[in-house]
């Protein structure tokens, strides 16, 4: 049931149903993998019954299910997830039967991932410390009259009052997204080695409730935002839920709430220590423009969602495969024009803008910012390699191709060109643009 060869982060033992069929539970192990899978095994099917105890193997084949369980700690598991191909061991009295998990919510039943409850939702991005108030730990020395140290002490200057946070964004839905501080200090017990740690929470709340598909569909989202403003895709490592309408009190008489874990499939087990990484922009460069730029970028519809997130995923480089990055670079610039500035500059519609004619339209754009007045782009030579490696056209056909590292470094000049067209179309001001470019030049020379 379970491959021992793959790394497995954690397995939960317990019995496991339907939403619609609580009385028909079934054992099974439930295993989560450092690859990012969740696989439910279960020894038995849900479509069981005593004239066909192998149960029925075309019900549901295709169709997402909502299952519940419980683990032997008694913790309660809601799933969400597709069967296998059918699994028949006709050696044995009874059906094995594995799901693949998409969405698992570690500690609460919930039926469904669009009900809509008063969630608090609570994720980590390792990066985004880094990204929003570094440095929140300040380090202090004591020396005696021989200028030996005495003492040494760490302060952690957090700011996680909720009302008053590091950003905040509301967005089109009436969501509240707010990025505040937080930390941790551990020790052993005996003070030898402590971990003490800073990080910046990412919170989602809406008064009108939140349903898992809205949060995880945000969260993704400001992954993406992230991800473009390093240049490299980064990851959450967690996603807690507080259920706000089943509030605690603890024997102290403080409140609290229970809190319940997400895992999607996908998700790969993450170090927490991060090399810190290198920005387009950080919160400090945007943080005048942070609510109107989240609140685009987040509320964008499902079908300009994608175009901007494959936009991001085009930056990403790719220097293993040159001809691949350069036709990924330049056809995602084609994309940009075709998709936000075709109709309004070619309005007669009797011909397509040709490659040469958007690039040096988008190029004199970008070299109108002072501090690109350098910038230039051989244009010839990217329509002329854009058509050969697209079509395959023999070498005689177009005059200007460029190989190797020569296009390579053209790649280079048309992914600036891509960043700019970026931050262009979503939502960043001419003020920000300039500033980013400014700030962080190098990127784009």
């Amino acid at each position: 049931m379970v491959d021992l060869q793959n790394n497995i982060v954690t397995q939960y033992r317990g019995f496991w149903w339907l939403s619609e069929k609580e009385s028909q539970r079934v054992p099974g192990i439930l295993t989560r993998f450092s690859d990012g899978r969740i696989i439910l095994d279960l020894i038995g099917s849900f479509d069981s019954d005593e004239n066909n105890p192998m149960g029925d193997w075309t019900s549901n084949l295709n169709g997402e299910r909502t299952i519940l369980g419980i683990d032997e700690n008694a913790k309660l598991i809601s799933l969400w997830g597709r069967r296998f191909a059918p699994k028949r061991n006709f050696a044995s009295t009874f059906a094995i039967v594995s799901y693949r998990v998409r969405v698992m919510m570690y500690g609460k039943h919930c039926n469904s991932l669009t009900e809509k409850y008063n969630y608090r939702i609570l994720a980590k991005i390792p990066e985004l410390s880094y990204w929003c108030i570094p440095n929140l730990l300040k380090e202090s020395i004591t020396y005696d009259v021989e200028e030996n140290p005495t003492s040494v002490s760490i302060q952690l200057n957090l700011n996680n009052d909720i009302l008053n946070p590091r950003a905040i964004s509301e967005l089109a839905d009436g969501t509240v997204l707010r990025l505040y501080d937080d930390g941790i200090c551990q020790t052993d017990g005996t003070l030898l080695s402590p971990i003490i740690e800073q990080y910046t929470v990412l919170e989602l709340w809406n008064g009108k409730g939140l349903s898992l598909s809205e949060s995880i569909h945000i969260i993704k989202r400001f992954e993406k935002f992230l991800s473009f403003s390093m240049t490299k895709q980064v990851y959450h490592n967690e996603i807690k839920i507080q259920d706000l309408s089943n509030p605690q009190t603890n024997l102290s008489g403080k409140i609290y709430y229970n809190s319940s874990f997400v895992y999607l499939s996908g998700d790969k087990e993450q170090n927490k220590i991060v090399r810190p990484p290198h920005f387009l922009f950080n919160h400090d460069i945007i943080k005048d423009d942070f609510s109107k730029i989240i609140h685009h970028w987040i509320s964008e519809d499902s079908e300009t969602a994608p175009l901007t997130d494959h936009l991001v995923d085009s930056i990403i480089p790719n220097t293993n495969n040159i001809s691949i990055y350069f036709l990924t670079v330049i056809q995602a610039i084609d994309g940009y024009w075709q998709r936000y500035r075709e109709d309004n500059y070619n309005k007669s519609k009797k011909k397509n803008t040709s490659i040469n004619e958007m690039l040096k339209i988008l190029s004199s754009e970008l070299t109108s910012i002072p501090s690109m007045n350098k910038y230039s782009l051989d244009i010839d030579a990217a329509a002329d390699s854009r058509n050969y490696y697209s079509h395959l056209l023999k070498k005689s056909s177009k005059e200007h191709i460029l190989y190797g590292e020569d296009l390579l470094s053209l790649t280079g000049k048309l992914r600036t060109l891509l960043l700019f067209c970026i931050l262009k179309a979503t939502g960043f001001s001419d003020r920000a643009i300039n500033k980013i470019i400014e700030q962080y030049k190098g990127i784009f020379v």
